[in-house]
């Protein structure tokens, strides 16, 4: 079980230097130059040429790269905006909570309500339950959330008005976002749980638990639903993760300062620090995430435990009998 945590958190360091480095290639090479969007179009070019070596933007490719990285992963430093000069980590300290809160009580309600639905439409296979399922999974996906958050925005808000259609002053102001970011994830949990739910119905265990007359509810949630926890967990842990970076429209829809409204402005305004940060710290949160559903993965199979224990039982006796 040690060496199964060891390796997979290992792996953190190339993915997180990887997405880093990428996050900084495509901001080097993307159109726009901030200190012309800073100074604006009185400046000279001198001027320009000024700023731009004073924020070292003239420097080589590898240079800038250098840099950033020594001061993102060794000085624990993600610079400060171009715009206003505010520190990008005090910033992203402030918005990330709103981001945070957003991802997490949407992936409750999609664990909530997507996977009840998936059981009672594997269940119910064929039946009305089913295919209402099916509709609604199919509906969940095809609808963009831009737009659900619009027409949710002018029902709700602006129709009648039950809930704030903006901002962030009070907890029914999430509760429009968080019902809107959770829509696809509820879709897609109610397919994956009624797919492996229908795999674990037909199999020869379950045939047999009916055979020697044990309950149905016994047979569904003790046998069957546990032997769908990996997948599932799997599907959560990528759900949340995916919340964290997908709140960019919905932020932006209901006015809520978080990271991805935080992001969007500085994409407008070429502010590479904000962008770099914003990148780099949700990558971490995903990877961390990730990582718990692996740990998680290591508590539900008792076979990854066996297969780590046993590789390193073989490994030791090598070790003796070379010695």
């Amino acid at each position: 079980m040690q060496r199964y945590i060891i390796k997979r958190t290992l792996w953190l360091i190339p993915v997180i230097l990887g997405v880093a480095v990428l996050i900084f290639t495509i901001m080097f090479f993307v159109p726009g130059d901030p200190a012309s969007l800073i100074l604006g179009n009185t400046a000279t070019q001198e001027e320009i040429n000024t700023l731009r070596d004073s924020m070292g933007l003239n420097d080589p490719y590898i240079v800038q790269l250098g840099r950033f990285l020594k001061e993102t992963f060794l000085e624990f430093d993600l610079g400060e905006s171009y715009v206003n000069g505010i520190s990008v980590a005090e910033s992203l300290k402030e918005r990330f909570p709103r981001t945070a809160l957003i991802a997490l009580v949407s992936c409750l309600i999609q664990v909530v309500v997507g996977i009840p639905l998936g059981i009672t439409a594997a269940v119910h296979h064929n039946k009305w339950q089913d295919r209402t399922s099916v509709v609604l999974a199919m509906a969940g996906i095809s609808v963009p959330n831009f737009w659900l958050a619009q027409m949710m925005v002018l029902l709700f808000s602006f129709k009648l008005g039950w809930l704030p259609a903006f901002g962030t002053d009070s907890w029914q102001s999430y509760i429009m976002p968080c019902f809107c970011a959770a829509l696809m994830g509820i879709a897609n949990e109610l397919r994956f749980t009624r797919t492996y739910m229908l795999e674990q119905i037909r199999s020869d265990y379950v045939v047999t638990a009916r055979a020697k007359g044990l309950k149905e509810l016994l047979i569904r949630y003790r046998h069957a639903l546990p032997n769908t926890l990996i997948p599932l967990v799997t599907g959560i842990g990528g759900t949340f993760g995916a919340a964290l970076g997908g709140t960019v429209i919905i932020e932006n829809v209901f006015s809520i300062p978080g990271v991805g409204q935080y992001m969007v402005n500085a994409i407008g305004n070429r502010d590479y620090p904000v962008v770099r940060g914003s990148v780099v710290v949700l990558s971490i949160m995903f990877c961390i995430i990730m990582l718990l559903v692996d740990f998680a993965y290591a508590l539900i199979d008792p076979r990854i435990k066996a297969q780590y224990s046993a590789s390193g039982k073989s490994k030791r006796k090598a070790v003796k009998q070379v010695g």
